[in-house]
């Protein structure tokens, strides 16, 4: 065929627009296998420049590799001791001794590399990079792209899970004296039971919590809305400050009367949150749409393969059809697949949920003292500031809402009708707080 001739424009478009179908096809499909073995626990790590790990040529698992990981073990250990990443550079160039990519200059981003990596404790994160398209091949953080996959105990550790553990403390320490206080408010999202539980009715931004001078009595914690803090676009968010008392006793007094206490309306929980989660076991179905695809998948190859060995223009255009319809099929059974698993995944979530639940329920009541992230996680979704008096607390049948969609809907919970409503108070030294609540299930 010439590229001179203007009546083979039509057969060039043609043939270049299957060869970039074809190629987004290999694509999805390298995608999918990969995101198979990732779940099935397949290790992909790359130990070239990977200081303290050999692959084992016949397991293909990571081993240590006893000289290096004597490297990686003093780096923790300086770290943990106080030694800061530039000192300990120069220690390691002092020694002789060789990054993972032989070279004996150590970079202090090096250095916070290792002491970050969950591999050095025997944990495996995957995915935590991705490439968005086909064309262009760049790879990019995974910041919420696609899901990551967290393997625990998947090789031998180099370090125990305890000094890890106590690096990072180290390591959130030093970030912390050199960003100062409450510079980023992120930093604060899970340190105490109501945080990154709290959101503003009025403008859907979290509440932060703050410490407030009582007069000559000490002080005070209070939550308040980020977007009064730190106003968006010069508009400040017009929302009052609430006593962290007050929601701790709230928080208590709803999981007690809907869960704990002989009259609780947690039967009705739980005819909800079974109700939606059903008996219907998708692991079945699953695998029959895979397999299903696998299938679809040997059509398309045949009808590729098939193209490129033939050079009648008629079978070509027929080929062409059947393997766009067979596309198309694909895409439509990866749809109903990527449903079904996260419907699947959904439903492991509120079981694991509800089995947290029924182990709490054996401490028959709960005080503010004993109150902790996991417990709110179990029975409170989010909890609505409404204003400085009145909230609504969120119990969520189900985890299918998402945080967006949530805030997105938060002003339909004002007229939803409560399972529960109540009201709190705490009589301080100089002032008595009280707070109306309402419970809703969605």
């Amino acid at each position: 065929m010439s590229s001179l001739d203007p009546k083979n424009e039509a057969m060039f478009t043609i043939m270049s627009s299957m060869a970039q179908e074809e190629s987004r096809h290999i694509s999805e499909n390298v995608k999918w296998t990969f995101h198979k073995k990732i779940k099935e626990g397949w290790d992909f790590t790359s130990t070239s420049r990977f200081l303290g790990y050999d692959r084992d040529p016949e397991t293909k698992q990571l081993v240590i590799n006893e000289e290096e990981a004597k490297v990686v073990r003093l780096i923790f250990d300086l770290y943990c001791a106080g030694v800061g990443p530039a000192e300990i550079c120069r220690k390691l160039e002092a020694k002789g001794y060789k990054t993972g990519a032989g070279k004996t200059k150590w970079m202090q981003s090096t250095i916070q590399g290792i002491i970050k990596n969950e591999k050095y404790k025997g944990d495996l994160l995957l995915q935590k990079t991705v490439t968005l398209s086909y064309l262009d091949h760049k790879r990019i953080d995974n910041d919420g792209h696609a899901t990551k996959y967290y393997i625990e105990n998947s090789h031998p550790p180099i370090v125990s899970r305890e000094q890890w553990n106590e690096a990072q403390e180290v390591c959130a320490q030093r970030r912390s004296l050199k960003e100062g206080i409450n510079k980023d408010p992120s930093k604060y999202n899970a340190r105490y039971p109501m945080s990154a539980r709290l959101i503003c009715m009025q403008c859907g931004a979290p509440y932060k919590r703050r410490q407030w001078m009582n007069g000559g009595d000490g002080y005070r914690f209070m939550y308040q809305c980020t977007h009064y803090i730190t106003p968006v676009l010069q508009e400040r968010c017009k929302s009052k400050p609430v006593s962290e008392k007050v929601l701790m006793l709230a928080a208590c007094e709803v999981i007690n009367k809907v869960f704990m206490q002989k009259d609780a309306v947690f039967p009705q929980i739980l005819k909800l949150i079974n109700d939606k989660l059903g008996s219907k076991d998708l692991t079945e179905e699953i695998n029959q749409k895979l397999i299903e695809r696998e299938g679809i998948d040997k059509q398309i190859t045949f009808y590729l393969n098939q193209k490129a060995n033939s050079r009648d223009q008629n079978e070509i255009y027929y080929l062409n059809g059947k393997y766009q319809g067979a596309l198309a099929h694909l895409r439509e059974l990866d749809e109903e697949l990527q449903k079904m698993e996260k419907e699947q995944m959904e439903t492991e979530n509120v079981q694991n949920r509800l089995k947290k639940i029924n182990e709490l329920l054996n401490l028959n009541e709960i005080v503010p003292e004993m109150l902790t992230n996991d417990i709110m996680d179990a029975f409170i979704y989010k909890i609505l500031i409404v204003d400085k008096r009145n909230a609504i607390f969120c119990i969520n049948t189900t985890k299918s809402m998402s945080l967006e969609e949530f805030i997105e809907k938060r002003k339909e919970f004002l007229y939803s009708e409560p399972i529960l409503d109540g009201m709190v108070k705490h009589e301080g030294t100089q002032r008595l707080d009280f707070l109306n609540y309402k419970v809703v299930t969605f």
